[in-house]
């Protein structure tokens, strides 16, 4: 299979784009677990799990595969199911053991997720902060959103690491699994879509940061709480399965990759 992207490419020596994110920017390879093969030992640095093709039949060709057809080096270290902290700190090590003789990062790419996968992170970390867990009576949604707030604070300490190990790039950042926390935190990036997933589907959906981490809400906050969110998640989900640009009820297709990446290229006269 062949994209065809629509500009041509301008490849300079020193177009390095560093690429974060989970599912929605992890490079996907097919169930014999080859990548595809026109992107064949392309990925040196891809770290990611083995899917097969969508429910249509076709293999997802995300935003990475698409930008080094064109001739861009790409490294991504995004993953399936990761946090934000995860992909930021896989980015960080990365750019610590980066040698330095290469050329510098150019662009940054940032898809965000739910903010409550950091709270996994904290955990399988040891870092954990106290979520009440020895009270008697269940959360509220008031504690929810002092919770995630804290979750974004954290994230943000972390991502400031890594724009100072990266001091020459420009910044696109992606609200994708969920949108942008606090986008207004977000206006020192170069570019900024605070909301994919609506705009792909046409209308704003309901705004959540815990759809892919259910067990926590149903664990720690009260009934109501989690009525509001799983209602939000019952949303999202029919509007993803009736989209047909979500082939498989959850991510992009290939050709909104496709359309983002040629979107990222003029934006930033790549």
């Amino acid at each position: 299979m062949v994209i065809v992207c629509v500009l041509n490419s301008i490849m300079q020596s020193n177009d390095t784009i560093l690429i974060i994110g989970d599912s929605w920017a992890a490079t996907w390879i097919g169930s014999s677990g080859d990548v595809m093969k026109e992107y064949a030992g392309a990925l040196p640095h891809r770290r990611s799990s083995v899917y097969g093709p969508n429910r249509d039949g076709n293999h997802r060709l995300t935003i990475d595969q698409c930008l080094l057809q064109k001739g861009y080096e790409v490294i991504n270290k995004s993953w399936f199911g990761c946090s934000n902290i995860d992909t930021i700190c896989a980015g960080i090590q990365y750019m610590r053991y980066r040698a330095p003789q290469l050329p510098k990062i150019k662009l940054v790419i940032f898809f965000n997720t739910e903010l409550s996968r950091n709270w996994r992170w904290l955990q399988l970390n040891g870092l954990q902060e106290s979520i009440e867990a020895n009270e008697t009576q269940p959360l509220k949604a008031g504690h929810l959103t002092h919770w995630l707030n804290r979750l974004h604070t954290i994230q943000a300490q972390v991502l400031t690491h890594l724009r100072e190990l990266t001091p020459d790039a420009q910044w696109a950042i992606i609200g994708g699994q969920a949108p942008l926390y606090k986008p207004e935190e977000y206006q020192w990036a170069d570019y900024i879509k605070e909301d994919w997933r609506s705009e792909l589907v046409g209308y704003t959906l309901p705004y959540s940061h815990t759809m892919s981490t259910q067990e926590i809400v149903s664990n720690i906050f009260d009934l109501e709480t989690r009525e509001i969110e799983l209602n939000k998640y019952e949303v999202i989900r029919k509007a993803l399965e009736k989209s047909d640009r979500f082939n498989d009820g959850v991510h992009p297709n290939h050709q909104c990759h496709q359309a983002l990446a040629e979107e990222l290229i003029a934006h930033f006269n790549l």
